[in-house]
């Protein structure tokens, strides 16, 4: 019966040898899970890299806002182009007025689909005859609703300057 995995040495026992086997196996894993497994697991992330408004007819209300999105992620967004603005995925809101609401709005340059660490620009004009419906003037609060199958809703706010 061999008692010692190292006969001349007599070093380690089976058991001392079996427990430390086990204990890097334990340690190996936890590794793996907690350090390395993240890092394929898909992302999802999105954020309001900035807005712009404008006021084209002079009046107190903007009425042209553009804002940049920017998926960063690491999988492609997909925008539920059930909601929202021209059925965009995209709507504001001023107080609790949704602009989707108001006739005439559109916007422009939107997309359906945003890819990995991509911006999207949109420009959103509302008609002058409506700008005073929707509300947005300075120090008014909008808030900006991105719509994204499978995900929610992700809400940004910006106070007008």
């Amino acid at each position: 019966m061999q008692k010692y995995i190292f006969r001349r040495r007599r070093a380690i026992s089976n058991v001392v040898a079996a427990a430390l086997l086990i204990g890097i196996v334990v340690v190996a894993v936890a590794l793996i899970w907690f350090l390395i497994a993240p890092m394929f697991t898909p992302k999802v992330g999105l954020t309001l890299v900035s807005v712009s408004l404008d006021n084209r007819d002079g009046d107190a209300y903007y009425d042209v806002i553009e804002i940049v999105l920017r998926n960063t992620g690491t999988v492609a967004l997909e925008l539920n182009t059930t909601t929202g603005i021209s059925d965009s995925g995209i709507d504001l809101r001023v107080g609790t007025t949704y602009a989707s609401n108001i006739s005439g709005i559109t916007i422009q340059g939107n997309q359906p689909v945003m890819s990995p660490n991509t911006d999207m620009r949109c420009t959103i004009f509302i008609p002058t005859d409506y700008d005073d419906d929707f509300g947005l003037a300075s120090g008014v609060t909008l808030t900006i609703i991105v719509s994204i199958k499978g995900v929610g809703d992700y809400t940004f706010t910006y106070t007008a300057p």
